[in-house]
């Protein structure tokens, strides 16, 4: 019995795939009951408490502190990095004795807390000041910046051996070209950039959370339904989420937060400089870099095969 079925869910023949489908819903249905007893309880993330009933904050004005509070179960944070990080170490080959790196957009510090926990030098900056004074309360040991990396003169030149620009923030910086400038001097000879980049009409635009809430996930990844829209249900608010591109260069992603309580709505407008991956290697390679490997966010513990990691070798 259990070969006979195994042979039908593993088959490639189309008249199976009926079989096969209501297998993955009881699946899903199972799992769906066990996740209302013991995971809905762990999305406990509280701290919604606005006073007027619509707030809208745009861009660099939403790293709040509020957002900032919320931030690491949002994005996923620890679940992300840790396998990027893995494959970044892997790729570029770091020594604790000679290696020192750099976390752009360093947000609450988690980046920089496991480099140092794992005996490298490291180091954050950011432009959010409240993301900074969360930082630096939550991880005193983390030594972080605020400033903007625009700014030739936010470090030395030959400073680091490894810039990491993960998490999309590559686009949102503006002038990537000066971006590029800026890490092609403050890096060592042969040092490494890292970005993270999608493929923008088919990358997986709900934010990282939905992994944990949104149950019909690996069904749609599997019969390619592009997920578009997070929905996800916190003990005192629901959160959502959603992209928009308006054009060929120019991503918007809306957040909203409303309070169970009273109904007030807080909403996050960011727009973003999503430049196709070709056009953002473009100005990496007119700056002096080069690139050294390509990563699929699969092989780094994410599950969107279209995300990558660019690790980019200073030139000499």
């Amino acid at each position: 019995m259990f070969s006979y079925a195994y042979a039908i869910l593993n088959s490639e023949n189309p008249k199976y795939m009926l079989l096969q489908l209501l297998f993955l819903l009881a699946v899903l249905y199972l799992a769906m009951v066990c996740y209302k007893k013991l995971v809905k309880p762990l999305i406990t993330q509280e701290g919604f408490h606005q006073e007027g009933a619509y707030v809208l904050k745009r861009n660099m004005d939403a790293y709040d502190e509020f957002y900032a509070d919320v931030y690491d179960e949002i994005h996923d944070t620890e679940d992300r990095s840790k396998g990027a990080l893995l494959q970044i170490l892997n790729a570029t080959e770091p020594t604790t004795a000679n290696s020192v790196f750099l976390d752009v957009g360093s947000g609450t510090g988690y980046v920089v807390e496991q480099l140092r926990e794992a005996g490298y030098r490291a180091y954050g900056i950011d432009k959010s000041k409240a993301m900074v004074e969360y930082s630096e309360q939550k991880r005193p040991n983390c030594e972080t910046k605020c400033g903007d990396v625009l700014d030739p003169m936010s470090f030395e030149n030959s400073t680091f051996t490894h810039v990491l620009c993960t998490h999309f923030t590559i686009y949102e910086i503006e002038n990537k070209n000066q971006f590029f400038q800026n890490c092609y001097h403050w890096l060592m000879p042969n040092g490494y950039l890292v970005i993270h980049m999608a493929e923008r009409s088919k990358f997986d635009t709900t934010m990282p959370i939905d992994n944990k809430a949104n149950l019909w996930k690996p069904l749609q990844r599997l019969y390619g339904i592009r997920p578009v829209e997070t929905h996800v249900n916190f003990s005192d608010y629901q959160y959502d989420a959603t992209y928009k591109f308006p054009n060929s260069d120019v991503a918007v992603l809306t957040e909203t937060f409303t309070d169970k309580a009273r109904q007030h709505v807080r909403q996050n407008e960011h727009t973003v400089n999503m430049e196709s991956i070709d056009t953002i290697l473009e100005y990496a390679k007119r700056n002096g870099f080069l690139v050294h490997a390509k990563l699929n966010m699969t092989e780094c513990g994410g599950a969107d095969k279209h995300q990558y990691l660019y690790v980019l070798e200073r030139a000499m």
